[in-house]
């Protein structure tokens, strides 16, 4: 009864408070039933004290009696972590001795399949500077030979003349080559969760390419974007192919983690090229050949292609021999474009001037003439 009581009272299992009650019977003792009867309730009650013994006490008897393999002792306690301590270390061992493996005959498959020697359709070996060396050494220095031409391919243009040949007669070749970036020049890429990544046309375009196109400049595209990329987008906003020709990120110079366009590869005469793009350290091989345009963002209120079509046109028209050093006085401005405005409204006042004082002066003549006739 009394193991029953304590049960319900503690919640310890009723089956280890038997066996301490077994044990610890002199520790416990129990006072008489007392019944207290209510007129308004005819049942009894039993209140059982229990004297002497915590419930705390009570919970350590259990552990004790429960647990027949003292877990407490502090010896097995040690002996069983430095069991799980050696078992983790010998996992974490095989682990790094599987993975060293790995990689060690990773890279030995690798240097056999990259060092080995060349083959020619009859499956001979064709003989390099390594065919007469030790085999091993041979086989280094072919891997390590083709892991530098791989990054050399990836950091330099595909090609060392990126255009054909200038057009011959009777095709007729433009005499200025305008070489254009793509991204944030022509179009800006937007991303929403509604349509993932489009690419914005700028406002303008339409009315640039058509100006400045063929016989005018020979329009190129040079992009940092990928063809895969950039390709469909070219041909979505110049229907009317005014660019001849397009270069993509193959064609790039890959240098402290910029995409740079090296003009010196276009085959090209560069005092008659002129490089549009908005980052100067995309054109920072040939800054004399460069025109800082301001980025677009997406404004649909921007007018920069019309002004700078209108700046090439000017320089077009009056067929300067080296393009150059007028680039070169455009780029110390802020603002190029409201410069070479400036400029030209001040040669307009200047030409009205002179075309002011050429009246003046023939009026007079006629007024001369006139009085001379009159006598």
């Amino acid at each position: 009864m009394a193991a029953l009581v304590v049960h319900r009272v503690s919640g310890v299992s009723y089956k280890h408070l038997t066996k301490i009650l077994a044990c610890q019977s002199s520790q416990l003792t129990y006072c008489r039933k007392k019944h207290f009867f209510s007129l308004n309730n005819l049942h009894a009650r039993d209140i059982v004290a229990v004297k002497e013994l915590s419930l705390s006490n009570l919970k350590r008897f259990s552990s004790v009696q429960t647990n027949p393999a003292d877990d407490t002792n502090p010896e097995k306690q040690d002996g069983k972590e430095g069991a799980n301590g050696k078992k983790k270390r010998n996992i974490k061992m095989i682990v790094l001795t599987v993975t060293l493996t790995s990689l060690v005959i990773s890279c030995i498959a690798f240097v056999l399949e990259t060092g080995k020697p060349l083959k020619d359709f009859d499956g001979n070996v064709i003989e390099d500077e390594y065919s007469k060396s030790n085999v091993f050494y041979a086989y280094i220095m072919r891997t390590y030979r083709e892991i530098f031409f791989q990054v050399k391919v990836t950091q330099e243009p595909s090609r060392s003349k990126l255009l054909p040949e200038p057009l011959s007669y009777p095709y007729i070749q433009p005499p200025y080559t305008l070489v254009l970036e793509l991204t944030d020049v022509l179009v800006h890429p937007e991303w929403t969760y509604k349509t993932g990544w489009r690419f914005k046309k700028r406002p303008g375009v339409d009315y640039f390419l058509k100006a400045v196109g063929p016989p005018t400049f020979e329009v190129v595209i040079y992009t940092k974007e990928s063809g895969m990329t950039a390709d469909p987008i070219v041909t979505k906003i110049d229907p009317e192919n005014y660019i001849m020709y397009r270069l993509y990120r193959d064609a790039t110079r890959y240098q402290d983690l910029v995409h740079i366009k090296d003009l010196n590869c276009l085959n090209r005469d560069l005092s008659r090229v002129i490089m549009i793009d908005w980052n100067k350290e995309a054109y920072k091989l040939n800054p004399e050949n460069g025109f800082k345009l301001k980025k677009w963002t997406g404004e649909m209120n921007d007018t920069a292609l019309g002004e700078l079509a209108g700046f090439l046109t000017a320089i077009a028209a009056s067929k300067v021999d080296d393009v150059r050093p007028v680039l070169k006085y455009y780029s110390e401005f802020d603002d190029p474009l409201a410069k070479f405005h400036e400029n030209q409204k001040a040669l307009k006042d200047e030409q009205d001037r002179l075309a002011q004082m050429q009246q003046q002066k023939q009026s007079s003549n006629l007024s001369g003439i006139w009085n001379k006739f009159r006598r």
